[in-house]
């Protein structure tokens, strides 16, 4: 079963799910030898009422596309996706075929005009 971690306020916000294969991590206990696991998400309490703050470390940072901008010190803004970076659009001309062909109709161009 996922970790589902949802991200934003009321009106603005995003569900990001983090599968059990990264954030269970299996461990041996030195005293007893038996197989046990840790939970390898972290709660801070800032408040004295509930845990109000959560660090999203490597677990959940595998699982999607992470950016910071920290180019205005005093609004620092990070970026989460799940989507990868579209690819630029590639025009037919950049096709290695086409490349072929334009380069032989110019050729045979410059061959007709010169002559």
């Amino acid at each position: 079963m996922p970790l589902n971690f949802t991200i934003g306020d009321e009106t603005r916000n995003k569900t990001f799910s983090v599968t059990p294969d990264s954030f269970l991590l299996e461990d041996i206990d030195l005293n007893t030898g038996e197989k046990m696991c840790h939970i390898a998400v972290v709660g801070q309490r800032f408040s004295t009422e509930r845990f109000d703050h959560w660090r999203l470390g490597e677990c959940f940072m595998e699982n999607f596309y992470v950016v910071y901008n920290a180019s205005d010190p005093n609004q620092p803004k990070v970026g989460i996706t799940s989507e990868p970076e579209p690819e630029p659009e590639k025009s037919v001309w950049d096709h290695p075929i086409i490349k072929v062909v334009a380069r032989k109709i110019a050729h045979y161009l410059n061959y007709f005009i010169d002559w």
